[in-house]
């Protein structure tokens, strides 16, 4: 099975598209969360989720929108009623098993703090194995990641709407095969493995 992986869109929903048009043809496509801003909220890339049945958690924009600090983006009337409920819906961690392959995805620290960053050396990086799977999916960071800890496959796709500045690879999003373990992080600049 094919499994596009995307994260940290931040309302861009050109970017979006352009990143779900380019991976060509999928079985299934996983966001690990930040779909939108914590300040602003876009129904154009919540619609294009839904209807794509992009499997999604909950990021830390996400996560301000529902809490009290979110109140002013929640009753601005920008959030239609179906994508404020799909919000609400968004589960913090993801688990599936595809192939045999026992698959975790979370948008940032799967442990408290959750909007804690992970980058590999970092102390709950090294955690990472206690959850059990084989492969772990992590967004958050914007950086774009394929590395193992323990012999567990950890997969951060960088960001399909906002890259930064020390990713020279631009909007990224990547591509598993779960037969094969194969993950490629691709952007719209080329191919890197």
């Amino acid at each position: 099975m094919k499994l596009g992986i995307i994260s940290d869109i931040h309302c861009n929903v050109s970017a979006l598209k352009e990143a779900l048009e380019d991976m060509g043809q999928v079985d299934a496509i996983l966001c690990a969360g930040d779909a939108v801003y914590q300040y602003r909220f876009c129904n154009d890339v919540f619609d294009v989720i839904r209807q794509r049945g992009i499997l999604t958690v909950l990021g830390n924009h996400e996560s301000v929108i529902l809490s009290p600090q979110g109140e002013r983006v929640r009753t601005s009337g920008q959030i239609s009623a179906e994508n404020f409920d799909f919000l609400e819906s968004l589960p913090i961690n993801l688990e599936m098993n595809v192939d045999g392959m026992r698959i975790f995805m979370t948008h940032g620290s799967p442990w408290e703090p959750h909007k804690e960053y992970l980058f590999p050396g970092s102390h709950k990086f090294r955690r990472l194995p206690e959850l059990g799977a084989d492969v772990i999916i992590l967004g958050h960071t914007h950086y774009p990641m394929v590395t193992t800890e323990k012999g567990v496959l950890v997969v951060n796709p960088g960001s399909c709407g906002e890259p930064r500045e020390y990713s020279r690879l631009g909007h990224t999003y990547a591509i598993l095969d779960t037969k094969s373990g194969e993950v490629v992080i691709k952007s719209l600049k080329g191919e890197w493995r």
